[in-house]
């Protein structure tokens, strides 16, 4: 990752609540060029991208009865 376009890209990507995603570029604006707070911030989404992507896995499990 080069610069915060790269990042907010990147956080766009992600499968995150829509108010997750807004508070996360919020955060990458507010650290500016700081590359370390935004590689921190990337990975952080990430971590959350993870957790609410299995919360929708086991829902959909839990409707189909699997």
């Amino acid at each position: 990752m080069k610069t915060l376009p790269d990042a907010m890209f990147i956080i766009g990507q992600l499968w995150l609540v829509d108010d997750d995603k807004i508070a996360f570029v919020i955060r990458l604006i507010s650290a500016g060029n700081d590359l370390k707070a935004i590689e921190g911030i990337i990975r952080e989404a990430r971590k959350l991208s993870r957790i609410q992507a299995s919360n929708l896995d086991a829902v959909e499990n839990f409707k189909v009865g699997r």
